[in-house]
């Protein structure tokens, strides 16, 4: 299931001598108005996971929140001041129902004192029948690399997200030339040379979502540095909001020589990032089964330990730290040697680590691992290396999956197609915040840049896009 996030702007009103002005409650239920009768009767359901906007009447100082499971919602806000409550269209992963507002678009309150009463605004909604909506997204075992003389599991992923149960429709995966279908998990129905055909004839419900995994043998012909794009698309299906139907995953292939295997994204930060991401990969090529591993890592003292972050791996572990040491201990993960089965015979996991605020242009971060098998020497990965950076020094990455950016002259338009609430940064050539925005699911945000300035860099703040931006080129 999705993680869907609230973001609330606090906007502090009403100052009097240093004290924030004192606040009331509103709230209410965003519900599925089944009889169209515009009121809210205790048999109708609530709708989760719908925005909902607060604000002043002209639209300023606006607070945002989502609908919980039950379709209800809630805003604290200053009192003796009119407030105005606006529900905000659907999209992306909220769309879940087709839904439209017959009755009243928005309404206005005024809180009269901190103990008034709660005030109650059930917000209808009618559902349109018989919406096809499928969402197609495609992930990968390592990210951003991919390993060559390696077995990798790549996923597809179809989440309905209309009206209505969905069936009787066709998958397409299409992989790089020169590596090789290994399995799938099921089968495919056919294949017509790097493309691999599924006809899904079983039924996925309303909000249901299925998975497709198709390993794929990258082999060592497949040069490092090389860029391998694997491409997901539904087929024969007439879809109400068909620009999510396709989803692509591009890589940078790694050598997979050695038993053990590190990388890190970003490789360039600049002084806004606050976050870097590892993985740490290892393979059994001892020419036995092994029962335990155990991954150590020794931190950069430029990362501060409270900030470590644990995320997924491919086995159960135990996590402990000594110092600036980080230990993984899988016991009992029985890997067969890779001469045996390529695929069972891998491991991984991720990790985070915060950036020490005050690093200088030209400083790096460099980072080693190691592997134990069955409590042998140690096998060392390769050496990873992050680099400070000015702004716009960074190489230009594009995530085009989730975010469109056009643009005529000097004037931008930045569409989100995530599921979330994402935040942008604008910097100079200096490296200088010129602009910060957010864009909500499904929204676009239209910015001008200064003509005498032509070079400037667009920036989201997790770095999962960044786009050189020449205003004159």
């Amino acid at each position: 299931m999705s993680i869907y996030k609230v973001l609330f702007f606090i906007s502090i009103l009403g100052m009097t001598s240093g004290a924030i002005a004192q606040t009331g409650w509103v709230g209410g239920k965003v519900f599925h108005d089944n009889n169209e009768n515009c009121s809210f009767n205790s048999n109708e359901e609530g709708l989760s996971f719908r925005m909902v906007k607060i604000s002043l009447p002209n639209g300023s100082n606006p607070q945002y929140t989502m609908t919980d499971s039950l379709g209800n919602y809630s805003f604290r806000i200053p009192i003796r001041m009119l407030h105005m409550i606006t529900l905000l269209r659907d999209t992306n992963d909220y769309r879940h129902y087709y839904t439209q507002n017959k009755c009243i678009q928005n309404a206005t309150f005024y809180v009269a004192s901190d103990t008034a009463p709660k005030n109650f605004y059930h917000i209808p909604q009618t559902i349109f029948p018989n919406r096809t909506d499928i969402k197609v997204t495609t992930s990968a075992p390592y990210g951003w690399n991919a390993l060559n003389s390696s077995i990798d599991r790549y996923t597809i992923h179809l989440k309905n997200l209309g009206s209505e149960a969905i069936d009787s429709f066709s998958v397409k995966f299409e992989i790089p030339t020169g590596t090789q279908h290994y399995r799938s998990v099921p089968a495919p129905s056919r294949s017509v040379g790097n493309t691999l055909y599924w006809d899904i004839n079983q039924t996925i419900h309303i909000r249901e979502e299925k998975q497709i995994f198709v390993d794929v043998r990258i082999p060592s012909t497949v040069l490092p540095g090389s860029m391998v794009q694997f491409e997901a698309a539904t087929q024969n299906l007439t879809d109400i909001y068909p620009s999510d139907n396709k989803s692509n995953v591009v890589q940078s292939v790694t050598n997979n020589i050695s038993p053990t295997f590190k990388s890190v994204n970003p490789t360039y930060i600049s002084p806004s990032t606050n976050r870097i991401n590892y993985f740490i990969r290892f393979q059994n090529k001892t020419g036995f089964t092994v029962s335990n591993v155990s991954v150590i890592d020794t931190l950069d003292t430029n990362l501060p330990l409270t900030d470590i972050r644990i995320g997924s791996s491919s086995h159960p572990f135990q996590f402990s730290v000594l110092g600036n040491v980080l230990r993984w201990d899988f016991s009992n993960i029985v890997l067969p040697d890779s001469s045996n089965d390529p695929t069972l015979s891998q491991g991984y996991l991720y990790f985070s680590a915060g950036v020490r605020q005050g690093l200088r242009y030209g400083d790096s971060i460099e980072n080693t691992a190691y592997v134990q098998f069955n409590g042998g020497t140690p096998n060392a990965t390769n050496s990873v290396v992050v680099k400070m950076v000015a702004n716009n020094v960074i190489p230009t990455m594009l995530d085009r999956s989730n975010f469109v950016l056009t643009h005529s002259g000097s004037s931008y338009s930045l569409e989100n197609r995530s599921n979330e609430i994402r935040e942008f940064e604008i910097y100079d050539l200096s490296g200088r915040i010129i602009q910060s925005f957010q864009i909500f699911p499904g929204n676009t945000f239209n910015f001008q840049l200064s003509s005498s300035n032509n070079l400037h860099l667009l920036r989201s703040l997790d770095g999962s896009f960044m786009q050189k931006l020449i205003t004159n080129p």
